[in-house]
Order: structure tokens, then C-alpha cells, then sequence
């Protein structure tokens, strides 16, 4: 008899882990070497860090977890700089789409400014009154 409750994702994680990986080698043999990336890139002004952009590579696909430019350094195209310099990264590693999301307060203008397609918009997401927007560009 199936029973279904509530567990630790620590005691389903190799589980989990070892059918995607089945999986990935079943349908895409040839990228079976390909293992995620963290990739990290920070501007600074003198020695002081004045954004950072944090991104992970899966496959042929980087996906933005973080754009970040300190307030006081705001409005000096550090942002602009940082996507163009992970975009160039993502280029010389041959990834075909890079994807994020940002919330309605965050900076869904910047990211269209930049050259990315929304194709999504969740209203209500992660809460009451905040949207989450979702954004594409295909480099190759």
C-alpha cells in the first residue's frame, strides 16, 4: 500500500539526484560531462566591491541567481558591466540561453534595457501584491 508523508529533502536527495541523472543520460548522453558551474563575477571601485553577479551553468544554459550593485555606486553602468561580462563568459563556454527572474520592485526595466525577452509574469509570486518576472536571452 502507498503511503505518502512528510519527509527531509535530506533523506530524498540522493534519490532525487540519482533519477535526474538517470535520466540525463538516458535523453542527453553527449552532456554527461558537462557539470554545473558556479560563476562569479565582482566589480570594484579601488578595493571596495561594488556589485557582483552570481550565476550557475547547467548544461548549455546559465541562469542569473544574483545581480547586486551596491546603492552608493548605483547609477554608473556597474550593472550594465556585469551583465556584459557574464554574457561573454556565456558565450566563450558556447551557452545557448541565459535566464533570470526579479521581482516587481526589483529591476525588470533594466533587464529588458539589456537586450531580455519576459516570458512569463506571476502575479501574487513569492506574495500578496509582488510580481516575479521572468526573463530570456538566447545568445546563440
Amino acid at each position: 500500500m502507498l503511503t505518502i508523508k512528510q519527509s527531509q529533502f535530506e533523506h530524498v536527495e540522493v534519490f532525487v539526484q540519482d533519477v535526474f541523472k538517470e535520466q540525463a543520460e538516458t535523453y542527453f548522453d553527449e552532456l554527461r560531462d558537462k557539470e554545473e558551474e558556479r560563476l562569479t563575477l565582482a566589480a570594484y571601485e579601488g578595493e571596495h566591491l561594488a556589485g557582483a553577479v552570481v550565476a550557475k551553468r547547467q548544461y548549455d544554459h546559465i541562469y542569473i541567481e544574483f545581480l547586486t550593485v551596491d546603492s552608493a555606486f548605483q547609477g554608473r553602468k556597474i550593472g550594465s558591466k556585469l551583465m556584459n561580462a557574464i554574457e561573454n563568459l556565456s558565450k566563450e563556454r558556447n551557452i545557448i540561453n541565459i535566464t533570470l527572474r526579479t521581482r516587481s520592485y526589483q529591476a525588470a526595466g533594466f533587464y529588458k534595457k539589456c537586450g531580455y525577452t519576459c516570458y512569463a509574469t506571476l502575479d501574487d509570486m513569492p506574495m500578496r501584491g509582488v510580481s516575479m518576472h521572468y526573463f530570456v536571452k538566447r545568445l546563440n
